[in-house]
């Protein structure tokens, strides 16, 4: 009888199995009229610190449920912001610290998420001058409220016109404006519903661009 060696095993591996890293990322943007006053960009590595201390001090350093792991500027033509937290964040947590986060750049800065929220454009909108000034985001939002399928809804980025300039004839324009809406369900709302603005019936529509990161 002939006996044969029992075929070599394949040595099991002793490396452990490396999982991916989680992250959530959010976008800084500035509003256009803005840019030009805030040209300078500050060093990435000290403006993610400084929002790092204002996080801990904020949540007193316990059971904060961000953290900011890096941040870097958008692109050479780009004045966005891009900021990594660690994990699967909720967007209601970033928003509720909003103001904390956008300090660093401008008053006129809105931070966006990279999943779960919409833009819309409202057509036809009234433009009132008031010492040649048309109205501002605030006055916008404030109309907007009259509104029932526009209260309750957890704005991300205020409403603002879609064009920074118009010709002085020009009487109606667009405006934009973004909020959570992980399921779609506020997206149909406003859609399906006129909205009323400065006496005037003006229509929703979901608003897509070119991104600028």
């Amino acid at each position: 009888m002939v006996l044969t060696a029992p075929a070599p095993t394949a040595a099991k591996s002793l490396c452990p199995h490396a999982h991916p890293i989680i992250t959530s990322k959010y976008t800084i943007t500035r509003h256009p009229d803005t840019v030009s006053i805030f040209n300078p960009k500050t060093d990435p590595a000290i403006i993610v610190r400084k929002l790092q201390r204002a996080i801990h001090q904020h949540f007193n350093g316990v059971n904060s449920p961000l953290t900011l792991l890096s941040g870097y500027w958008g692109s050479n033509l780009s004045y966005n912001f891009i900021l990594t937290f660690a994990g699967k964040v909720d967007n209601v947590d970033v928003v509720c610290i909003h103001k904390l986060l956008i300090h660093p750049f401008c008053p006129r800065a809105s931070i966006i998420p990279q999943w779960g929220y919409t833009t819309i454009m409202v057509c036809s909108v009234p433009v009132l001058y008031h010492n040649g000034v048309r109205q501002t985001s605030e006055e916008l939002h404030a109309e907007l409220e009259y509104n029932v399928p526009y209260q309750g809804l957890t704005i991300v980025s205020q409403p603002r016109w879609l064009w920074t300039s118009l010709e002085p004839e020009k009487v109606h324009s667009s405006i934009i404006f973004a909020f959570l809406d992980v399921n779609g369900s506020k997206l149909a709302m406003l859609t399906k519903n006129p909205l009323y603005l400065f006496g005037s019936k003006c229509c929703a529509d979901l608003f897509n661009s070119l991104p600028l990161f």
